[in-house]
């Protein structure tokens, strides 16, 4: 095997171990998840509360390595909240889109890691 082919497939195994490791870890976390309200999993995208009513209450990830959600998605929405007034019409219509956008593509974890979760006890089932 070539030099450049056993290090693409390193990389690619690595970062495989590293996606499976977090998701092992959210879907963990999940399995503590009270009642997701269902307005969580349709965010109008107006609000930077989603993060911690909906994000962070049903997959708990804060103080954790996996804490994106609060330490960077929560963050910037706040800042960008903060200084709305001083962004021109089209940048006030471009940080609503962007907060939306990130809103309902991480409510998107709720199916995903509910589908993996259910799959995962589906198996050990099974053995």
């Amino acid at each position: 095997m070539h030099r450049s082919a056993s290090f693409a497939l390193l990389a690619t195994t690595v970062v495989l171990f590293l996606l499976s490791s977090s998701a092992n870890a959210l879907i963990a976390r999940q399995k503590r998840q009270t009642t997701i309200d269902p307005d969580c999993y349709t965010p109008a995208g107006n609000s930077c509360t989603w993060y911690t009513v909906c994000l962070e209450a049903s997959i708990p990830c804060q103080n954790t390595s996996d804490d994106y959600a609060i330490a960077y998605g929560l963050k910037f929405c706040n800042l960008y909240v903060r200084n709305y007034n001083k962004f021109s019409p089209q940048g006030k219509q471009w940080v609503d889109a962007v907060r939306k956008c990130l809103q309902v593509t991480f409510a998107h974890l709720y199916d995903v890691l509910t589908v993996k979760y259910v799959t995962t006890v589906t198996d050990e089932a099974v053995v």
